[in-house]
């Protein structure tokens, strides 16, 4: 059967079109339409025959079948005529961001020296360790006070360090040096300690020494130093 337009009613643009096989003139009524907004066409029909002498649309019981037949095939052929909607897409840029902020920590392992004999003609040596973590590209440098009980002479950049007896009512104090790289470690002036961060933990030896001949009182002795990191 083929399909083509009856425009018999030229009075309106809702005008219903026309099924037919050409010499009927008993038509099946069906509309050909667009949404706005889109590039397919939908179609649409009556299940009833038009008839074009009267205007009258004339349901018949037998002709049931064969209408929904006709209909069904006019509006596949309909939708198909159509074109294919595409498909569009709009993009947008997503920003990620993030600050890294230059960070450094430092952490410390003592100076133990243990026993030390005040006959022997022998310094008493130990040595302990500054370990610095920055991050990456960050240059830092370790800087050190002069303890709990400089001598009287000392100063940041050359300090003169002592350990005090820790019995109760002692005076006794018993000097020492600390020093990394052979050279003495003090404030900003001495410190030989300096780097730049790579992410990971940088250890430095601290080397110390008591001198020998030191005539003290037995006891525990004590001193208290600070590494600084300034980044």
């Amino acid at each position: 059967m083929a399909l083509k337009e009856n425009r018999a009613h030229p009075a309106t643009d809702l005008a219903p079109k026309l099924q037919s096989p050409g010499i009927n003139p008993e038509s099946l009524r069906y509309d050909l339409y667009m949404f706005r907004g889109q590039r397919e066409v939908s179609g649409g029909c009556w299940l009833g025959l038009y008839r074009p002498q009267t205007g009258a649309i004339k349901m018949q019981r037998s002709n049931w079948k064969k209408l929904a037949v006709v209909c069904g095939f006019g509006l596949g052929l309909s939708m198909m005529s159509g074109e294919q909607a595409e498909a569009a897409s709009t993009p947008a840029s997503l920003d990620v961001t993030a600050n890294v902020v230059a960070v450094c920590n430092i952490s410390v392992a003592s100076v133990a020296f243990g026993q030390y004999d005040v006959t022997s003609l022998t310094p008493l040596t130990a040595a302990g360790s500054v370990s610095v973590n920055c991050t990456t590209g960050a240059p830092y440098s370790v800087t050190f006070n002069q303890g709990l009980n400089p001598a009287g002479s000392s100063t940041v950049d050359a300090p003169e360090r002592q350990m005090a007896n820790q019995t109760a009512g002692s005076t006794d104090v018993l000097a020492y040096s600390l020093s990394y790289g052979g050279s003495p470690i003090g404030g900003s002036a001495l410190s030989d300690i300096a780097g730049t961060g790579n992410g990971a933990s940088q250890t430095y030896t601290i080397d110390g020494s008591i001198p020998s001949g030191q005539a003290v009182g037995d006891g525990a002795y004590l001193d208290t130093v600070v590494a600084t990191v300034n980044y």
